[in-house]
């Protein structure tokens, strides 16, 4: 198993929260970037990978007007291809991303852009956030979609309020002029089967998911907890790879399978967080044979990390799927 290094943002930027398309050899690339050295504010940068080598990096969604609800931050990207009609125009995919109006960790709500194309300049955004929430907590966020077909989509996000749960919930956005359409109410994932670092009970959040149609399963990558008590706390220090039928992603229940883990062990790296999974444009699985995992890197308890965040590095690894259907 090959760890590589995928993107280095050199300098005082960083990179984070990939999301990751895959057509032939090219890698379609989304992260949290911030667009002025030395500043944390996140945008939204396109990064494009041929065979291996990383040939532009382009802020693609930026945040928004002073009044507007994502005039802070945007930030944790996730695209898929549909049909979507919002002004006039028919667009093939969508760009989830969460976004804030404050310098804080706070008041997140999800929105939506749209483009013609992958690699496309900039992304249209539809003016109001599709998943609202309103207070001062953390609020809504981390998104992770799959294409239904036509504009329906599966969206997966976790909710930072009282509590962290991970929700699933089907949205209609075949017609932007008119709205979307909540095709589901939203549903709590199960936390059954996860384990923490410590092997204690855990919980979801900050997960990437693909489907795997041949076995009708969903496969997510998510951080485990506790994180670290030494700096960088913030950061965790491990990825845990699980699956879970797929009808338990739709209807609840169930439990889910540990795969693997990504963690200092396998790395190297003392912080491994933020992963997402190479997808088709559609959310699902590009190799019934393996998983491509992107991660972000980050310093521990060291005397050289300073600030945690501009040692944010995007990685990648692969490893071999089970043959099963359980």
């Amino acid at each position: 198993m090959t760890v590589t290094l995928v993107y280095n943002p050199e300098g005082e930027f960083y990179t984070y929260a990939p999301s990751v398309i895959v057509v032939g050899q090219t890698d379609h690339i989304w992260t949290c970037h911030n667009a002025i050295e030395g500043k944390i504010k996140d945008s939204i940068y396109y990064i494009q990978r041929i065979r291996g080598q990383v040939v532009e990096s382009r802020p693609v969604l930026e945040t928004g007007t002073e009044e507007a609800w994502d005039s802070f931050h945007v930030c944790d990207p996730s695209v898929i291809s549909g049909e979507f009609a919002y002004n006039g125009e028919a667009y093939e995919y969508a760009l989830f991303y969460v976004g804030d109006n404050v310098d804080a960790s706070a008041q997140n709500q999800i929105g939506v852009a749209f483009a013609h194309g992958l690699s496309a300049q900039q992304w249209m955004k539809y003016p109001k956030p599709i998943i609202p929430y309103e207070g001062d907590q953390w609020g809504v966020g981390q998104p992770s979609a799959v294409s239904l077909g036509d504009g329906r989509v599966l969206l997966i996000y976790t909710k930072g309020h009282d509590g962290t749960i991970t929700y699933q919930q089907e949205l209609d956005l075949s017609d932007m002029d008119t709205g979307p359409v909540y095709l589901s109410e939203a549903c709590s994932l199960t936390n059954l089967g996860l384990t923490g670092y410590n092997g204690k009970r855990n919980y979801l959040n900050n997960v990437g998911i693909v489907y795997d149609p041949a076995r009708d399963r969903f496969y997510a990558a998510r951080e485990q907890h506790p994180y670290p008590t030494s700096y960088s706390y913030y950061i965790s220090a491990s990825i845990q790879i699980v699956s879970v039928p797929a009808e338990h992603i739709f209807n609840g229940g169930g439990r889910w399978k540990v795969e693997g883990r990504i963690d200092e062990a396998l790395t190297g790296l003392a912080r491994n967080h933020n992963a997402g999974i190479s997808r088709t444009a559609e959310g699902t699985l590009p190799d019934l044979d393996a998983l491509q995992i992107f991660f972000v890197s980050s310093c521990g308890d060291s005397p050289n990390c300073q600030v945690a965040e501009w040692m944010y590095d995007l990685w990648e690894v692969a490893g071999t799927l089970n043959d099963y259907s359980q």
